[in-house]
């Protein structure tokens, strides 16, 4: 299932113009090109370009293959040599995008069909010759996300047939009640604890089949925050600042952190930060005392030693690639808890849309593609948006100030906005914690949105070190300022994996001293 000249014509365009072997804009791979001695001449361009040469010429190509023990005695015996020539002599490749589509989606239908799929339906060799010229004018008109999607759809409609023994959407309000309430009894409705003691109160932990949506403005620490929690929730071991001691939570979970503007190094460091305690600067710089270094390293071998954090890098993703990315890993690894940054229009998710659709439409689909996941595939979906540039000069802060849509949040169980406090409010700030005898806020979260919640309306002041992407909570108010008498909830885990628990402790007086009523919960 290939096209001869279509990949005769994507060699030609390689070997005329170098840049494109290693173009982020045509990726390739060396199965893409099926036969032996394409194979061969793609190796031979792709090897000559990361060596160094960017004007190859046949006599390059000719001589890698003599250099290289057997290789041009088969070359020569497959017939690659008079295609090697058709190939450099053709100073015309004509329609390379179109020639470069049509293999990759070949390609695309070769690995279905390894999976056992038949794509009979969209190629099929066997149709007569009308039949298959009308065929292949069909098939010529999609692109690759709309293959995903047509198989996509035809999985869907099977679901649909069964969906009454997979799930009931009509149900009597008796069906079904006791069994839930003697759930509720034995495992309450709550997650595992993200950052921030006040917060996990006011959410009851990072929820499976829950979207939670924490906006703020550029440069405000989304990101660290969420590469915060995700080691949080990953990699059992950290230390301690103030004990001066390395300490296990018991919290060892399989992460997935897609990642839209950060490459993976980026993140890896954020990771290290948040372990060790220690400055991601005095790390980035290669400057810390001898301690620090210590437990940089010791916190390597953590992170190597558990190793439950996925990084996908998606630069430019479309809503198919959102989805296949993030079932790709929950069905094959496990993955529990994605954190996914930020929602924002992209290239990818405008592409092949109508050029009147709407930006605000198109978020409004990221947000219910990333709810709909959650609740599919039985995971923890949280991810952060950008705010309008007028936030500043609102007093209040909810839904309204997103940027693009506040239709994003619709979709959201949690909706919050972190902010670092202004001047007014730090002013309050150092007096309410010099009250209280809390740490010094310098971030405010207030949330504006809390489904199945009773705090909403209400302001989490908290002492996020960037540098480190951790977080305590401070204190609460009310939207007016005013401190709420507030009992903070404490999730500690009582062993790791999913075997033993997590004990949810209500603090009735002091919400950083560990006492209270404890609740045992089971995991499975």
């Amino acid at each position: 299932m290939y096209n001869s000249h279509a990949i005769e014509k994507v060699l030609t365009g390689l070997y005329l113009d170098n840049d494109l072997i290693i173009s982020n804009e045509y990726p390739l791979r060396l199965e893409d090109f099926v036969e032996k001695k394409y194979q061969a001449i793609y190796t031979a361009l792709y090897n000559l370009y990361v060596l160094g040469n960017n004007h190859i010429d046949i006599n390059d190509i000719v001589a890698y293959f003599r250099e290289q023990q057997g290789m041009y005695e088969k070359f020569i015996t497959d017939g690659g040599m008079d295609i090697l020539y058709q190939i450099c002599s053709d100073d015309n490749p004509t329609n390379f995008d179109y020639n470069y589509s049509l293999m990759k989606k070949q390609s695309l239908l070769r690995d279905f069909t390894k999976l056992g799929i038949d794509v009979s339906d969209l190629y099929d060799k066997n149709l007569s010759p009308e039949d298959f010229e009308k065929q292949m004018a069909k098939f010529n008109a999609l692109d690759i996300d709309d293959i995903f999607k047509h198989y996509e759809a035809k999985i869907n409609n099977l679901q649909n047939k069964y969906q009454n023994l997979i799930e009931k959407s009509c149900i009597h309000v008796a069906d079904g009640i006791e069994e839930l309430y003697k759930e509720l009894q034995t495992v309450p409705e709550v997650g595992l604890p993200l950052e921030g003691e006040i917060y996990n109160t006011v959410t009851r932990g990072a929820r499976l089949k829950k979207l939670y949506i924490d906006s703020g403005s550029s440069g405000t620490g989304k990101s660290r925050r969420m590469a915060g929690n995700a080691a949080h929730l990953a990699i059992p071991m950290f230390y301690n600042i103030e004990t001066e001691t390395w300490e296990n939570t018991g919290i060892e979970n399989k992460v997935l952190y897609i990642t839209t503007e950060l490459e993976h190094a980026e993140v890896q460091t954020l990771i290290i930060a948040y372990i060790s305690g220690v400055n991601e600067d005095k790390i980035l710089n290669n400057k810390y005392t001898q301690e620090e270094r210590e437990r940089v390293e010791l916190a390597i071998q953590y992170i190597q030693q558990y190793d439950n954090i996925i990084i996908e890098f998606l630069p430019n993703p479309s809503i198919a690639t959102i989805q296949t990315t993030i079932k790709k890993h929950v069905l094959q690894e496990d993955v529990e808890y994605v954190f996914y940054d930020y929602i924002h229009i992209t290239s990818g998710l405008t592409e092949g849309r109508d050029k009147n659709t709407r930006d605000d439409v198109i978020l409004m689909l990221v947000s219910d593609t990333l709810k709909n996941l959650a609740n599919e595939l039985n995971i923890h979906i949280s991810t952060a948006t950008q705010l309008n540039g007028d936030y500043e000069d609102k007093e209040v802060k909810n839904q309204n100030l997103i940027r693009g849509s506040k239709a994003i949040a619709d979709k959201a169980d949690i909706g919050a906005i972190t902010l670092p406090v202004n001047n007014a409010e730090q002013e309050l700030g150092q007096a309410l914690a010099l009250k209280l005898g809390t740490l010094e806020p310098n971030f405010i979260t207030d949330i504006y949105k809390n489904r199945r919640g009773k705090w909403t309306g209400i302001r989490i002041w908290r002492n996020i070190d960037l540098g480190t992407c951790r977080t305590i909570d401070c204190f609460v108010t009310d939207r007016k300022n005013e401190p709420i008498d507030f009992n903070s909830t404490r999730v500690q885990i009582k062993q790791a994996g999913k075997i033993g628990g997590f004990v949810v402790t209500e603090n009735r007086k002091d919400p950083y001293e560990n006492f209270g009523e404890e609740i045992r919960v089971e995991v499975e």
